[in-house]
């Protein structure tokens, strides 16, 4: 489910702050069920095997394999093999001198919370970049449901605790793009690299802490409830997914920052 989570005040506050009906998070399906697969696949959820190690037929192994970049193996004591999980292109490395793979096999796996995997002779681990696209995140999801009773269809609510959702209005909406969510949240600066007369010592500041706003108070919800810090309200099951109609964009007040990698907001351009 595509979820925002919005400010909510009666307060007069400036542009560098946060104002009411400003979108402080948002999620799609993708980024809630890539939530919910890192916490049910985390590796403090596999044991341990004879080795000391975690076991390959785990769900953690599952999700480095398909979440990071390059995979490690130790070929013998000397050398390691690096692999590119994306292409399969691998080369051996060679450490040094003997002994110096399972020196390092004993740095990296003394805190608890090592992830490394297989036996000591043939272990594994990772580094690099990682890729948490929707095609890496269904694959861990059918791992997910083949191997335990968790579905994906209970997975799709973000899990705001209860503090945030006394704090923020937390809404449902349309389906929102990847790229979409970055914008809703993204801050407006005085200025950019773009600008006549900018340097590496220009100063930076926030001008707008956000571009774009929900209209809350026409959704017809008691305000006063809203408004309520002590109360956890929780509406995503009682009304229905916002769209363009509840959405404003404000007036910019300079260039839209560069550094946001982003194109300008638009009326159209907000949902799939």
């Amino acid at each position: 489910m595509t979820e925002i989570a919005i400010v909510v005040t009666n307060d007069q506050r400036p542009n560098n702050h946060y104002q009411d009906g400003d979108i402080v998070a948002a999620t799609n399906d993708r980024k809630t069920l890539a939530a919910h697969a890192a916490t049910i696949c985390h590796h403090k959820h596999t044991p341990l095997n004879a080795d000391g190690l975690r076991d390959t037929n785990s769900l953690a192994y599952v999700y480095l394999e398909n979440t990071m970049s390059i995979r490690w193996e130790r070929v013998n004591s000397r050398q390691v093999r690096r692999t590119v999980i994306a292409t399969g292109d691998s080369e051996i490395q060679d450490m040094g001198f003997d002994g110096a793979v399972d020196l390092y096999l004993s740095r990296i796996t003394r805190p608890a919370g090592f992830r490394v995997f297989g036996p000591r002779s043939a272990a594994i681990w990772y580094s690099g970049a990682q890729d948490y696209s929707l095609a890496k995140t269904t694959a861990i999801w059918d791992a997910i449901e083949t191997h335990t009773p968790l579905l994906r269809a209970d997975h799709m609510r973000w899990n705001w605790t209860e503090n945030e959702k006394k704090h923020f209005l937390v809404l449902p909406a349309i389906a929102l793009r990847d790229e979409i969510v970055s914008r809703v949240v993204a801050n407006e600066y005085n200025t950019d690299d773009r600008q006549p007369g900018f340097t590496s010592d220009s100063e930076i500041l926030v001008a707008r802490k956000r571009r774009s706003k929900v209209n809350w108070r026409e959704l017809g919800l008691p305000s006063a409830t809203v408004l309520d810090r002590n109360v956890a309200l929780d509406v995503r099951d009682s009304i229905a997914p916002i769209g363009t109609e509840l959405l404003a964009i404000k007036p910019r007040l300079s260039v839209w920052s560069v550094r946001d990698h982003l194109a300008p907001l638009n009326d159209r351009n907000y949902f799939v």
